[in-house]
């Protein structure tokens, strides 16, 4: 199963909700824990949800996930993959209840 990029509806919702496009920014030898530090504090509703993170193919606007080892992954293994692709986050145990905008 993929997912999609989010359409400028979607985008325009999370905004509103303050799951945005956010610029975050690491250390350059972040560790995992720093890492989940840094995104839980930029979206704490993920706090109980836990997350998985995301990119574009290459070829499409679909989103794959990325896997991570169960330890976590360090920023240097995570800039390598993602390399000038978007990061998406997507929850693991459940949906982030959301107001929808007229």
């Amino acid at each position: 199963m993929h997912d999609w990029i989010p359409s400028c509806r979607e985008e325009m919702i999370l905004a509103a909700n303050r799951l945005a496009i956010n610029r975050l920014l690491f250390h350059k030898d972040a560790k995992s824990e720093d890492i989940n530090t840094v995104f839980l504090a930029a979206y704490p509703k993920l706090i109980e949800l836990g997350y998985k993170f995301l990119i574009t193919d290459q070829k499409s606007c679909r989103l794959v996930v990325i896997d991570t080892p169960a330890e976590g992954m360090p920023i240097t293994n995570l800039k390598d993959i993602i390399l000038q692709s978007r990061l998406y986050i997507r929850p693991i145990n459940g949906d982030i209840e959301v107001m929808l905008v007229t």
